[in-house]
């Protein structure tokens, strides 16, 4: 019996101090041909300095084709731990090869694994001048092009222009890319274009299938002089506010002065798939003072009035909205601009509710982390909801209970934060292997049905487990340290010297190291954050353990969101002597960009009429797209951790290789893990998908999911459909069912995913242009489309203003031999005495036009009178036509009406009635054959 005892303390002794010599060789699960890969190696066990040699090759075979090679040394002042940087040659690569054998070879062991290779390589950015054009107008166009390490390329760029229909307008090749090419010469909008949603497609020309897009709209507008906004109290109307709803109307001109007096009218109806309904009775007027009007609708009364309609929320058809019409007009001006609310959703239960970043894997005998985000309908965060969750575990032996949280309540209640997030942590039990939580608000009438999360427990044949908490602030910033607890759990005779981490950061390792363990089961592990983490960055941690007859590789991940306004470190900031000066027409404007550069670095410029944002919503900050552009390098999936030690390195994007017991995962799913909030859907990307579906009738598809500016239903806009002449009567019933199903479809997504901002638009046929007091000609959309060269870490530039009053968005793009960066800074255009003459887009000819002007004194202090003049000019010669000169006493102190008549027919006047409001004499005017403008329509003039 005490030999039979012996025998066993032996056999454990040797079970426990058994100690394998284990590696275990890390590499990108797909490598980018002509990329710099890093290869990392890493030795438990070792005593002795090993060299490994690394190839990449096409085959195992002994002729192969070696693509790239590298030989480490690991010892113990590098605690066997290095890298090798790989780089597979494009001229190397056969075109029609996509994998090669990452191969290692020792004097203690020989490996290897398959790896793809992908021909996506670098980054492609395009920029237009403005998002909006008219026919004829040109298309100023930028290329910045990258490699993968996020340096200036050479490569040829094919741009391809495309038109709403799908059809490929034409295509440029631009060649010898440094950094940022402008397309010369522009692209030229057609005469007769077809109107809607252009792209761009840029792709590389040669082998990589780097690809980009850019959009821009086509119509026939002119700039509106006012922008009007409504504001809702909420994104949805439930039972807490259907009979008092609170809307904040605000307007003011595009220079940002606000409108000091208007007249507003507002009436509200509802829309549903089907059919838009606005209720008459529901009109009501307001006076607005200073640029702002609050408004409170009582919508269950108004539903009351129209009895065949719903008169309750739970009688409200599914994807039912609130519909807001707000016309405003000037006291005494002749502006007037209209504005719709579309996108407040009629809901019984206001909020959902979504796991974000939380790994549906558990670790028995650690904690576990869940983020539960709180949305409205229309998908914004909520704050200061109260989330309850509570769950169900499963044993090892198939018992079920309730799992207890702070150690003996049954629930626990979490309010969701500025980020609409609510943050949950629980420990789990030792022998659970899986886990079911459910979440719901606490008032159960406030989210839809409960959110679900079943956990699996991570599969650990010793039972050893590890894992990763990160402090709970959502976002790092670059020189931040943040300290991370990491938790061990194995059993206590086991003895654990060292672990080790990897940081990988767009697809690639960008930091690794080994860790002395402190003998503790709670370590933090203190990292700092560097600008190759940025835009975000996967950890896994890992360690192997002996014993128990087998070395065990255990590991845990998780995914680091990191804030910085540029990639790589970089930095550029434009700026002007006075950030808070407002500018007039003609003003001279000092830039002077600061790029904090030691090198020579390009700097381009652009400058957008922010009353363009008012016509067209679109993403108007580009570094956002380049850091979204820039993350898709990212091979990871989820926020973290995995079902075993094998799915945790999948899901940080590593394959690897190892005699531990782990093999490299073979799953190729497609990740639908969240680990932001989902970002705004590319509507046009959508819309382009869905008419692909209807081949032959996709351009009936793409009509359809046009917005209309009315408030029209499918079913109204479909019966005034035009057919290609060559259409029989079944092509033309194809057609009608494509336009219908597209125009359904895009309503319902225009409302789940409209922009923050509602968009105004003119309430007549067309919108009104401003013509400022003083003869001048020249208002673009966009200007300062220019290359300007740092050499010494700045560029200073002087230029004069243009003469619109409007806000002007200012860009300076930066590009480095190491990425680009980008900067924004707006400016102000106005002056104390403007006058406006609205015009139309277009005329006839020998058509009767009415000019209506308005003159506004923005600090209402009046002198005395002043003559003013019109003049009509040809365009071409600059010859006056026609030039009125009035000299009138003051009528009123702030804004006076003129209105006027013109007739010109070879200079012929026609004299009409005067007017008691202007003291000027009329004209008839006949749209003749000259382009003309008007520098100045008053019969008072105004001084300060």
């Amino acid at each position: 019996m005490a030999r039979l005892f012996l025998l066993c303390i032996l056999h454990l002794f040797v079970c426990i101090t058994v100690q394998e010599s284990v590696y275990l060789i890390t590499a990108p699960k797909l490598l980018r041909l002509d990329a710099s890969e890093k290869v990392v190696v890493q030795l438990f066990g070792y005593d002795k300095e090993m060299t490994v040699d690394l190839h990449l090759k096409n085959t195992l075979a002994p002729s192969y084709k070696q693509y790239a090679s590298q030989s480490l040394k690991l010892n113990a002042e590098n605690n066997y731990q290095a890298s090798a940087t790989l780089r597979i040659m494009a001229t190397d690569f056969p075109k029609e090869d996509n994998y090669v054998y990452l191969q290692a070879v020792s004097s203690a062991f020989t490996a290897h694994e398959k790896i793809p290779v992908t021909t996506v390589n670098g980054f492609l950015f395009i920029q237009t001048d403005k998002p909006l054009y008219t026919p004829e107008q040109e298309v100023q166009v930028r290329v910045y092009s990258f490699n993968e390490e996020l340096r200036k390329s050479r490569r040829t760029v094919t741009l391809t222009f495309v038109d709403p229909t799908g059809i490929k307008v034409e295509m440029i090749n631009m060649t010898d890319i440094n950094g940022a090419k402008p397309l010369l010469p522009p692209f030229k909008i057609p005469l007769k274009p077809i109107y809607g949603i252009w792209k761009i497609l840029a792709t590389c020309a040669d082998t990589f299938e780097t690809t980009a897009t850019a959009e821009f709209e086509v119509k026939e507008y002119v700039l509106p002089n006012i922008s009007l906004h409504i504001q809702p109290e909420a994104n949805y109307v439930s039972e807490k506010n259907f009979e008092s709803f609170q809307l904040k109307i605000s307007a003011k001109y595009v220079h940002g002065a606000p409108v000091s007096s208007a007249d507003i009218s507002v009436t509200f109806g509802y829309s549903s798939p089907d059919e838009t309904v606005m209720i008459p009775a529901t009109l009501s007027r307001y006076s607005l003072r200073n640029g702002m009007q609050e408004v409170n609708l009582n919508i269950k009364s108004a539903l009351s009035t129209m009895p065949d309609g719903p008169q309750t929320l739970s009688a409200m058809k599914e994807n039912s909205f609130l519909q807001v019409r707000v016309l405003l007009q000037e006291s005494t001006g002749g502006i007037t601009q209209e504005a719709v609310l579309s996108n407040v959703k009629f809901v019984e239960t206001p909020f959902t509710l979504n796991l974000i970043a939380t790994p549906p894997f558990i670790k028995p005998g650690l904690p576990y982390s869940m983020r539960v985000l709180v949305k409205d309908p229309l998908g914004q965060p909520v704050q200061g909801v109260s989330v309850t969750t509570r769950a169900t575990i499963t044993t090892a032996d198939n018992q079920h209970h309730t799992l207890q949280f702070l150690g003996h309540e049954d629930t626990l209640n979490v309010t969701s934060r500025g980020d609409g997030i609510a943050y949950f942590t629980c420990n789990i039990p030792a022998n659970v292997k899986q886990a079911e939580f459910t979440f719901e608000t606490e008032d159960p009438s406030w989210s839809q049905d409960p959110l679900k999360l079943k956990a699996e427990s991570y599969v650990s044949i010793n039972h050893r487990y590890l894992y990763i908490s990160l402090p709970e602030s959502s976002v790092f910033e670059v020189g931040q340290y943040i300290s991370i607890s990491v938790f061990f759990d194995f059993r206590d005779f086991l003895s654990l010297k060292t672990f080790s981490y990897q940081i990988i950061s767009r697809g690639k390792v960008v930091q690794f190291d080994t860790v002395k363990w402190d003998g503790v089961k709670n370590q933090n592990l203190n990292i700092k954050i560097t600008p190759d983490m940025v835009p975000s960055a996967r950890l896994v941690v890992y360690y192997v353990l002996y014993g128990e007859e087998k070395a065990e590789l255990v590991a845990d991940s998780t995914w680091i969101d990191v804030k910085a306004k540029c990639v790589n470190n970089l930095n550029v900031d434009i700026s002007t002597p006075d950030s808070q000066h407002v500018y007039k027409p003609k003003d001279e404007l000092k830039l002077r960009v600061s790029t904090k550069s030691r090198e020579e670095s390009l700097v381009v410029f652009s400058a957008v009429d922010t009353a363009l944002y008012n016509l067209k919503s679109y993403d108007k900050d580009p570094l956002k797209k380049v850091l979204q552009h820039v993350e898709r390098s990212d091979l990871g999936c989820g926020r973290g951790g995995g079902k075993n030690n094998a799915d945790v390195f999948d899901r940080v994007g590593l394959m690897f290789i190892t005699n531990a017991n782990a093999k490299t995962s073979s799953t190729e799913g497609v990740c639908s893990d969240l680990v932001r909030p989902k970002r705004s859907v590319d509507l046009a990307q959508t819309f382009e998908q869905m008419a692909k579906s209807f081949g032959l009738y996709q351009h009936c598809c793409t009509s359809g999911t046009q917005s209309s500016l009315m408030l029209e239903t499918c079913k109204h806009r479909s019966e005034r459909l035009s057919f290609p002449p060559n259409f029989d009567m079944n092509q033309k019933k194809r057609c009608a069912y494509a336009f219908m199903k597209c125009c359904v479809q895009a309503i319902k997504l225009r409302q789940e995913n409209v922009d923050k901002i509602i968009l105004s638009h003119s309430a007549t046929d067309f919108l009104l242009d401003a013509m400022p007091p003083k003869i001048r000609s020249y208002f673009p959309e966009s200007w300062l489309w220019e290359e300007h060269t740092s050499k010494s870490g700045s560029v200073s530039i002087t230029k004069i203003i243009p003469d619109t009053l409007t806000t002007w968005e200012l860009k300076a793009v930066a590009v480095f031999s190491e990425g680009i960066c980008v900067s924004e800074e707006k400016i102000q255009v106005s002056q104390d005495i403007s006058v406006d003459v609205p015009l139309p887009h277009s005329m006839v000819r020998e058509e009767q036009i009415e000019l209506r002007g308005s003159v506004y004194n923005q600090h209402f202090t009046l002198l005395h009178s002043k003559k003013a003049s019109v003049q009509l000019t040809q365009f071409k010669s600059n010859l006056t036509l026609l030039e009125c000169i009035y000299d009138n006493k003051l009528i009123n102190p702030q804004i006076n009406t003129c209105l006027h008549l013109f007739k010109l027919k070879h200079c012929n006047f026609i004299p009409a009635p005067k007017s008691n409001q202007c003291k000027g004499t009329k004209y008839i005017f006949l749209f003749g054959p000259y382009v003309f403008w008007i520098s100045l329509c008053l019969s008072t003039f105004f001084l300060t």
